[in-house]
């Protein structure tokens, strides 16, 4: 009996299907009838919901979150303040850089680890690098450099024009702001303690100078702008569901105004369908402000639909980067090679299968 929200996988490995819904068997039969001809409404929108394959920018689910004019002008008055501000670079430089990246951490015996080693990429304003490679690989290495938690043993990061790496977090503080960050568990940053509307205030840059209604009304409008309201205001985070919680911690995220959103496996621990619409709310808010991501994952199915540009790292290294629809369609290192061989896929209309993996490789 397997158990998994990852369609892919269910459909490869299991002779027979039953799909839940509320606590309810909603559709079973074989697999390949239950992928390539679903009967059930609930079906069919969790197979239109998986990313794979999906052009960059097309909808996965059917409740889209608009963005009112009023949240509009709230988020974006946060990003405004000094965006401008001499010495942070013109709109058309990369608004992150990274250069020759290394990180080298010891081991309980004195030995030597290289966590990441000559890593080098640009992220523009308004577009989303994906970041991909097995566990270990030192993607999450990458970010914690970016967000300035880890400093690098070597190489530099820079953001919004001017050092990044090199200065000291109070030197960091003045744009700090502009850099946001959601992960794949946000339950583990939120006290169980607060509310909702605590968190949220918490990280309203001003909110300390705000009288209780009006900063009760921008936390409402943050809500809102991630398809949530004021119904959430008194809730408590082990009260939510995982899809409400990431919706809370990209609210929290938008409420500095960050130019940056370094997401970490946000949508690795959702069902499809929730992941679908996590996915859409982080495509729409890019669209509305301009948004820049970091977007690591293991889902080639995801990164494939998010990203613009992709790198692809192995044992710290680059060994693969370019334009998504590139290193997708035409892959030219054998890792990812082997990455996207063995990345397990929809067969709908077919049995069941064992995807080949040449030997030797790494999936």
């Amino acid at each position: 009996m397997l158990i998994s929200h990852d369609l892919a996988v269910v459909g490869q490995l299991a002779d027979r299907i039953a799909v839940m819904q509320s606590g309810s068997i909603v559709e079973t039969g074989p697999s390949a009838e239950v992928l390539g001809s679903p009967a059930h409404e609930y079906t069919k929108r969790l197979l239109r919901a998986v990313p794979t394959d999906r052009p960059r920018g097309t909808t996965l689910s059917e409740q889209p979150v608009s963005i009112s004019a009023r949240q509009h002008r709230l988020i974006e008055s946060r990003q405004r303040d000094d965006r401008d501000v001499a010495g942070r670079g013109p709109a058309t430089e990369p608004l992150l850089v990274g250069t020759d990246l290394r990180k080298v951490y010891r081991n309980p015996d004195r030995s030597e680890r290289v966590a990441v080693a000559d890593v080098s990429f640009s992220l523009n304003r308004g577009s989303t690098l994906g970041i991909v490679g097995e566990s270990g690989s030192g993607k999450s290495t990458v970010a914690r450099m970016v967000l300035g938690l880890t400093p690098p043993d070597a190489g530099a990061v820079r953001f919004r024009g001017g050092d990044w790496s090199a200065l000291s977090e109070q030197q960091r503080r003045p744009d700090r702001r502009r850099m946001a960050s959601v992960y794949q568990d946000p339950l583990g940053s939120f006290d169980p303690q607060w509310t909702v509307e605590q968190v949220l205030a918490d990280a309203l840059i001003d909110g300390g100078a705000l009288s209780r209604s009006d900063r009760q009304d921008e936390v409402v409008e943050l809500l809102e702008a991630v398809g949530l309201g004021s119904a959430h205001l008194r809730r408590r985070p082990l009260s939510l569901s995982g899809g409400q919680r990431q919706r809370i911690a990209i609210a929290r995220a938008l409420a500095s105004g960050p130019e940056l959103i370094v997401c970490d496996e946000p949508v690795s621990a959702l069902d499809v369908s929730i992941q679908a619409q996590v996915l859409d709310l982080l495509d729409e808010l890019q669209r509305e402000f301009t948004l820049s991501y970091l977007f690591i994952s293991h889902d080639l199915g995801v990164i494939q639909h998010v990203s613009d540009e992709i790198l692809v790292l192995r044992q710290g290294r680059v060994v693969e980067a370019g334009r998504a629809q590139e290193v997708f369609t035409d892959p030219t290192h054998p890792y990812t090679q082997s990455l996207l061989a063995a990345a397990p896929r929809l067969a709908t209309g077919s049995t069941r299968h064992t995807p080949t993996v040449e030997a030797g490789a790494r999936p």
